[in-house]
């Protein structure tokens, strides 16, 4: 059996912990994406290193199209978040960024790619804050290189990743965009 780990994840509650534990006492092996993975889930799990393995995000450099704009007769800036709708990755603080945008009047579409549990509470907010025109949820995509390749600006608002996997293909020469970090909310 073998369990693998992508994030240190501070939100887990006392019965996902309780199953993690299970799970790696019976695991063969446990695998991290990075060496702060594997080392956090050492001392979380109390595994021993010969029982940890990493396994570094890779990227397939093929699968990202040459550059193209895949914006239709808009030319707006895209600001885009691709992650799974879910707490730690703090798509609230995404949404009053774009509030911000909005009140100045900058000519940008927030797209945010994924979806996860909290996709109603995110559809909610988008409605109280009035920013129909300006957020699109675009859902799962199964052609995530496509879709970063429209983008501008890539945010990464979660308190619990410092460069997400979709952060690191944003670096990839062929993508026409900024990663920009974006951790904590400021009220002003």
């Amino acid at each position: 059996l073998v369990h693998s780990e992508r994030a240190v994840d501070r939100f887990r509650t006392r019965p996902k912990a309780v199953i993690d534990h299970l799970l790696y006492r019976f695991s063969d092996c446990i695998v991290g994406n990075s060496s702060a993975v594997v080392d956090w889930f050492a001392t979380y799990a109390k595994a021993s290193h010969g029982h940890l393995e990493m396994i570094p995000n890779g990227l397939e450099l093929t699968a990202f199209p040459e550059v193209t704009r895949l914006l239709g007769a808009e030319k707006k800036t895209v600001v885009m978040k691709v992650a799974r709708l879910s707490e730690a990755k703090r798509i609230d603080v995404l949404l009053h960024a774009a509030k911000l945008l909005k009140a100045r009047n900058l000519d940008v579409v927030v797209r945010i790619v994924g979806d996860g549990e909290l996709r109603h509470d995110i559809e909610n907010t988008i409605q109280h804050l009035e920013l129909g025109n300006v957020v699109e949820l675009m859902g799962y995509q199964s052609d995530v290189a496509a879709c970063l390749a429209s983008a501008d600006i890539l945010v990464q608002s979660s308190d619990v990743e410092g460069l997400p996997n979709a952060g690191g293909s944003m670096s990839l020469p062929a993508v026409p965009a900024t990663y920009m970090a974006t951790c904590q909310y400021v009220s002003s």
